[in-house]
């Protein structure tokens, strides 16, 4: 990938913060925490990355 080297991106990097803090939302209207596997992959993903899940929602796809 061009430009993924340049000198703004190694600035950026070097800048950036080794962790953050992170939402994750699921939208389905048949989901729930029990139930929600991509909801709980990527809490786990981001737990494993070093990040902390500070908030997670599921989302009706249709309002009520």
């Amino acid at each position: 990938m061009e430009g993924m080297n340049s000198v703004s991106t190694k600035e950026h990097k070097a800048e950036a913060p080794n962790s953050v803090n992170c939402m994750v939302i699921t939208v389905s209207d048949t989901r729930n925490k029990e139930t929600d596997k991509s909801g709980q992959l990527m809490q786990d993903l981001l737990r494993e990355s070093g990040h902390r899940t500070t908030q997670y929602e599921i989302v009706p796809d249709e309002p009520t």
